[in-house]
């Protein structure tokens, strides 16, 4: 998981005012929602987070708290290689709403203790609802934005949805091996086995484990095999005993309290059920709109196939420069005239006097119709019969018009398109050899200089006595224009200066 500060509500003063509220430096004030302990206020950078179970009793999440930090204070220290220049690595299971791991691990870094690595696992994380996405994004953007506070690396975060899932990454070698802090709030794993083997697989050496299991809150710290309590098959972990611990256990056995936390277990249970509710019909909301949105492009589809098809040929659309041999026209589809509607007119690029506006034709119906030519042009190949040949390109076709059928003429004969893309009367030439004519008829013959010297030598001589025109800017209130001589039956104009204009 990737936080990102700039999503953190408040800016960097409100984050600076929650991080003294978590680390106990101003008051923070906490709501019960639901069975769930909130965090309050309309820029709350974390109001998604909260407290569920026992650890929201006012009597056992302080005690909890303090002994942990207590016990990171003392290992820092008295033995700081536990974890040197590499950071605290801290794992939680049953974590849920996570607001009591954001707390505790801002105690610790009040500590002076870097947090390099955040492991967090819960059942809810295999398939997140809304609110537990909410939490985690809120988590892992609190996670960055405090890191950028105290101008530190931010802690790498790990989310799993199962206990056998992490108990591979926490292998010998694995990514979240070495795990210094463990807390286990009463998770099972999937088959019933206790969360104390894979505390202790995780567990690097002097780690401390703290588990909620029932009625009592115990604490192990990872010692050398060979001595302690067993608990694990790899390594022994030794018991810790707080008085912190057994006040937290003689809340936890208080009838009054077993009462309170059955109350808020019901009321947290129905709050998910209302949860679930509101994300089933948001799923549903979301594959109705998702079915309409495809609904509505399978009829663009539809739409744009009876378009191709209302006429045999592709059609180009014409711009507004475009010359056309009519300047008012009506479109064959709706009736409608250009002269009392702005249009945008398609027009057949086989040379048929076929008119289309926008309303009855588009670029999807022109793709549509072109892929329709070239499957048609295939068909044909294949059956021995050769291409369909395209009709002359009459006179009065638009650039558009001709582009299109360039397109097609390239796609029939197989070729790169850019061998077609010659200016319009330009067929019966080959423009990469400049004063080249070519032939497209075997009677046609070439004519040049070495074939006909008369004609060649007429030719420099009139190229010779027009003279290259010389361009000058000349004011239009002060020049004239004389007639000059004629040249081949073409009329030459020669430019007069006359005088300059007076400038005040």
């Amino acid at each position: 998981a990737r936080g990102k500060a700039s999503r953190v509500r408040g800016g960097r003063d409100n984050a600076r005012l929650a991080r003294a509220q978590l680390r106990g430096k101003e008051p923070m004030e906490l709501s019960d929602q639901a069975g769930l302990l909130q965090h309050v206020g309309p820029l709350s950078p974390f109001g998604g987070l909260g407290i569920a179970g026992v650890l929201a009793h006012v009597e056992i999440r302080p005690r909890l708290r303090d002994f942990v930090v207590g016990h990171v204070l003392e290992m820092a220290r008295n033995s700081y290689g536990l974890w040197g220049t590499t950071g605290l690595r801290y794992a939680s299971v049953g974590c849920g709403e996570l607001l009591f791991d954001l707390e505790l691990l801002e105690r610790i870094r009040a500590t002076g203790v870097w947090v390099s690595q955040i492991c967090l696992v819960d059942l809810e994380y295999m398939q997140p609802s809304i609110f537990v996405k909410q939490a985690l994004r809120e988590f892992a953007d609190w996670q960055r934005a405090t890191a950028q506070l105290s101008r530190e690396a931010p802690a790498e975060i790990l989310v799993f949805g199962s206990l056998e899932d992490y108990r591979e990454a926490s292998k010998k070698g694995g990514r979240a091996a070495g795990c210094h802090l463990f807390l286990d709030v009463g998770a099972k794993a999937d088959d019933g086995e206790d969360c104390g083997l894979l505390g202790t697989q995780a567990l690097a050496s002097s780690g401390l484990l703290v588990r909620i299991a029932g009625k009592s809150v115990t604490a192990w710290a990872k010692s050398d095999p060979g001595s302690g309590s067993r608990i694990g098959t790899d390594s022994d972990l030794d018991a810790v005993y707080d008085s912190t611990l057994n006040g937290c256990s003689s809340a936890l056995c208080d009838p009054s309290v077993q009462f309170w936390a059955e109350l808020r277990a019901t009321a947290r249970k129905d709050a998910k059920e209302r949860q679930r509710k509101i994300q089933l019909e948001a799923e549903e909301e979301q594959r109705r709109r998702e079915l309409a949105e495809g609904q509505h492009v399978e009829q663009q589809k539809a739409r744009a196939e009876r378009q191709a098809q209302m006429h045999e040929h592709p059609l180009a659309r014409i711009g507004t420069h475009t010359w056309v041999p009519t300047k008012h026209w009506r479109c064959d589809g709706c009736g409608q005239s250009s002269v009392t509607a702005e249009m945008v007119r398609y027009r057949c690029t086989h040379g048929c006097n076929v008119d289309l506006c926008d309303s009855c034709y588009s670029p999807e119906a022109q793709a549509i119709a072109e892929a329709h030519a070239d499957e048609a042009c295939s068909a044909v190949g294949a059956g021995g019969k050769g291409t369909v040949p395209l009709p002359p390109a009459p006179a009065e076709m638009s650039r558009a018009q001709q582009r299109a059928r360039a397109r097609l003429k390239a796609r029939q004969e197989g070729r790169p398109l850019e061998s077609e893309l010659q200016p319009p009367g330009s067929a019966d030439y080959d423009w990469s050899a400049l004063g080249q004519p070519v032939s497209t008829s075997s009677t046609n013959e070439t004519l040049s200089a070495q074939q006909s010297p008369e004609v060649a030598s007429s030719l420099l001589a009139a190229t010779q006595e027009v003279p290259p025109p010389a361009i000058s800017h000349v004011p239009r209130a002060s020049s004239s224009v004389v007639a000059g001589t004629s040249i081949s039956g073409a009329a030459t104009a020669a430019v007069v200066r006359g005088p300059e204009p007076r400038v005040q």
